[in-house]
C-alpha cells in the first residue's frame, strides 16, 4: 500500500481524537503505522501513567474524574491494539489493553456503590481490598474475605456488596 507519509506522533494523536481512524491509517499508510507502532503508542502510556500517579492508593468517589480521564484514554488504547489485531493476521491476540479497560470501568462500579476502596492488594493489579476486609477481582469476577481461601462469584460489584457486604435483604 502506498502511503503519502510517515505517521507521527502529532498525526497519531490527530488520529486517536477521530473516531474513524481506520480511514486516516489507509490514507497514511499501514506499513508506516505497523513499523513505528510501539514508540507511538509510548505517548498514550505515559498519559495513563501520569494519571495513574494521580489516583491515591484509597480511592472514594472523589476520584472518578481521574478514573473518567484513565478509560478514556484506555479506550483509545484499546481502539489501537483492537485494529492492529484487526488489520494483521500475523499478530497474536492477547488484548491486554481490553481486559485493562474492562478492569478500570469494573473499579468504577465498585466506587459507585461507595464504599471504601484500596487498590492493587498485595501488588496484585487486578485486586482490591473493599472496606478492609474483603477482596475482589475486576477481572474474573470472584471475592474472598481477607484471611480466608475460599473464593466465591459475583454477577456485579452493586449485588456484591448489597448482598454480603453490606447485607442487605433483597
Amino acid at each position: 500500500m502506498k502511503h503519502t507519509e510517515d505517521l507521527t506522533k502529532d498525526n497519531l494523536i490527530d488520529l486517536i481524537e477521530l473516531d474513524d481512524f481506520e480511514k486516516v491509517i489507509k490514507e497514511k499508510g499501514r506499513t508506516s503505522y505497523f513499523s513505528s507502532r510501539s514508540s507511538k503508542i509510548a505517548y498514550w502510556h505515559t498519559e495513563i501513567k501520569k494519571s495513574m500517579k494521580k489516583l491515591p492508593e484509597n480511592v472514594s468517589i472523589e476520584d472518578l474524574p481521574t478514573l473518567e480521564e484513565m478509560i478514556n484514554v484506555q479506550k483509545k488504547l484499546a481502539a489501537i491494539e483492537s485494529y492492529d489485531y484487526s488489520t494483521n493476521d500475523k499478530m497474536y491476540q492477547s488484548d491486554s489493553q481490553g481486559r485493562h479497560l474492562s478492569r478500570l470501568k469494573k473499579l468504577k462500579e465498585f466506587l459507585l456503590t461507595g464504599q471504601k476502596i484500596k487498590l492493587d492488594y498485595a501488588n496484585a493489579v487486578g485486586l482490591i481490598l473493599i472496606n478492609d476486609k474483603y477482596i475482589a477481582s475486576l477481572s474474573s469476577r470472584s471475592w474472598r474475605v481477607k484471611g480466608k481461601n475460599k473464593w466465591y462469584l459475583y454477577s456485579t460489584p452493586q449485588q456484591l456488596v448489597d448482598k454480603y457486604i453490606v447485607k442487605k435483604k433483597i
